[in-house]
């Protein structure tokens, strides 16, 4: 393996943390959107329900919007540890490729194999949480 081809790598790495990161903070304002959302239906199902508690159809309703917030609050979590990550690995890959010296290529090398072992981790956490997200959405919206 030459530096020419470490640099390549690490710039791959660069560019495919970027886009990690630019696809899990969408996700997460989508779904960030959704529990907005969902606590806003629990807010009006709890006025409702304080003035006509017997009501079993909205007491359902609000067991179901308590239950799926918490769902996304929970993947949420998930995405907000891989923005966090996908920055870090970004900076990292970004300051290897810039600042250590070609002459220190063990170094390189020894940051590349980290670098690439930390992003498969990473990309199986988001490919768990996005798998998760979709049958939280198959599980909601079946008839």
């Amino acid at each position: 393996m030459t530096i020419n081809t470490i640099d390549g790598l690490l710039a791959d790495l660069w560019i495919f943390h970027t886009a990690l990161m630019g696809i899990s903070i969408t996700v997460f304002t989508l779904v960030y959107s959704f529990i907005v959302n969902k606590r806003e239906e629990l807010k009006m199902l709890s006025s409702i329900l304080h003035k006509n508690s017997s009501d079993p159809l909205l007491i359902q309703k609000q067991r179901f919007a308590v239950v799926s917030l918490r769902r996304f609050k929970k993947i949420n979590r998930y995405f907000i540890w891989a923005i966090s990550s996908t920055f870090i690995l970004f900076l990292s890959s970004w300051l290897c490729l810039r600042l250590v010296d070609d002459s220190l290529f063990c170094l390189k090398k020894t940051f590349l194999v980290i670098l690439l072992s930390l992003t498969c981790v990473l990309l199986f956490v988001v490919i768990y949480a996005f798998v998760k997200l979709v049958r939280i959405y198959q599980n909601e919206t079946a008839i």
